[in-house]
């Protein structure tokens, strides 16, 4: 069975289940759904630049907008072969977040790390300060690497991310920081990154381009000699 729809652009699969739509509950098995994805004809679309991905054995719907996936996982990246998730015997879905305790992070399916506690903002227009997902590469000249970045929602309008890495051939590279403004009035989405995880930062509005000048000198008055020289001989 698969449902489609709502305000988070909701696609829900599962082998079966019921509902009660008086009530606000039911429940699906063998489940995988998304928020931020939509089919347009038989391609899948993304509408936020982070969608919410989950996999699970149940998810059970517990009130209006309130979810629990049991014995899951959740990710941003495409499935079925995801670069990262976390796995986690019970996420929980509710107020516009993402939440579990015991969860493992998974990367290139290696389990990396054991969080007792992660949340993430499903709604767009919110950004929450703490740890940012770690993130790896394979270099011919670092090596293997690792690194995380912190952060900080200063106000409204600026925030500040400071980080470091570790290269395998070169040992720890210098920490990094970043700060970010933009006008108090412009919104900031988060695009569904993890709240207490990850946040997701808007660059400032591109000025329009300006038309290009072209300057023209003026041209001297013809004389004697230049009007003699075009003559035929």
């Amino acid at each position: 069975m698969q449902l489609e729809g709502g305000q988070n652009d909701a696609v829900l699969t599962a082998s079966h289940g019921e509902m009660h739509l008086d009530d606000h509950t039911a429940a699906f098995y063998d489940v995988t759904g998304s928020f931020g994805v939509r089919h347009v004809g038989r391609s899948l679309v993304y509408s936020t630049p982070d969608p919410f991905i989950f996999q699970g054995r149940v998810l059970l719907q517990t009130g209006e907008r309130a979810y629990r996936i049991v014995d899951g996982s959740m990710t941003s990246c495409r499935l079925p072969k995801p670069d990262w998730k976390l796995i986690s015997r019970s996420i929980v879905v509710a107020d516009g977040k993402a939440s579990t305790h015991n969860s493992v992070f998974k990367f290139w399916n290696i389990p990396l790390f054991y969080l007792p506690f992660v949340a993430r903002n499903l709604d767009e227009t919110g950004r929450e300060s703490g740890f940012l997902l770690p993130g790896g590469e394979n270099s011919g000249v670092k090596g293997l690497v690792i690194g995380d970045e912190v952060y900080w929602v200063i106000n409204r309008s600026m925030d500040l991310t400071v980080g470091a890495e570790y290269w395998s051939k070169r040992g720890f590279a210098p920490p990094a920081a970043s700060v970010t403004t933009a006008p108090a009035w412009t919104p900031w989405p988060s695009a569904g990154m993890p709240s207490s995880i990850a946040a997701l930062k808007r660059p400032s509005p591109a000025q329009p381009p300006q038309p290009s000048k072209t300057r023209v000198a003026p041209t001297s008055p013809p004389t004697a000699a230049s009007i003699s020289a075009r003559k035929p001989a």
